[in-house]
């Protein structure tokens, strides 16, 4: 790190409360599931300065899950660009981009 640019890896947790629920409608009956994961994740950032007014950052995390007969991933990007209009007033650009596949392994 210095003051034009900064580097850095990540590690954490990622929890998600999720409810499914299935309902037949033929015999009223109703299955529910409620997992709560705690899994971890790895990223990274950086930032850099390309002038005394433009800054532009970027972060990613990613997590890989290959369990029993479920695999897939969830990884969030994110990058922005930053520009100082004058005093305290800055203009931020972000693109963000989640994505998350969880999947059952198909066996024959």
């Amino acid at each position: 790190r210095d003051e034009q640019k900064e580097l850095g890896i990540t590690a954490g947790i990622h929890r998600t409360g999720l409810e499914t629920k299935i309902f037949s409608t033929i015999t009223g009956e109703v299955e529910s599931n409620r997992p709560d994961p705690v899994l971890p994740t790895i990223g990274a950032y950086g930032s850099v300065s390309l002038s005394s007014r433009l800054k532009i950052n970027a972060e990613g995390q990613f997590f890989r899950l290959d369990f029993d007969r479920y695999d897939g991933s969830l990884n969030y990007m994110r990058v922005e660009a930053m520009y100082q209009l004058g005093g305290l007033a800055w203009v931020l650009v972000t693109l963000i981009t989640p994505q998350s596949l969880i999947r059952p392994t198909v066996t024959s």
